[in-house]
């Protein structure tokens, strides 16, 4: 959005970038599927996990880790905008990178919240 003119790199985001924000939660319900699908999988395996518990670690983790993106995108974007920086090789790898990280860490720290 910034490269084609539609919104300003500014410190805070515009309600536009906010309204793309919502749809990103909207979009982590998608995580309660992957924890519905490790539960099942557990139990074929003979594991005892609680249904809910995995239900609440994906979801969780999933929305940590979407917070993380929508925030570390944005900021990096208009970073890269201000230096003139190509958005397909310095931005996109570089929020891939921090996020395959990131997850992890998010996925740690629910189990943490979660399992205790």
């Amino acid at each position: 959005m910034l490269h084609i003119g539609t919104i300003e790199a500014r410190t805070l985001p515009e309600r536009k970038i906010l309204w793309n924000f919502v749809a990103i939660y909207i979009l982590s319900a998608f995580f309660l599927l992957v924890g519905a699908l490790s539960w099942l999988l557990s139990s074929i395996l003979g594991m005892n996990a609680s249904l809910c518990d995995m239900l609440l670690l994906s979801l969780l983790a999933g929305l940590l880790s979407a917070s993380f993106l929508n925030f570390a995108s944005y900021y990096i974007a208009v970073f890269s905008f201000k230096f003139g920086l190509d958005p397909d090789n310095d931005t996109i790898p570089l929020i891939t990178s921090l996020t395959d990280i990131f997850g992890v860490l998010c996925v740690l720290a629910a189990m943490k919240i979660v399992i205790g």
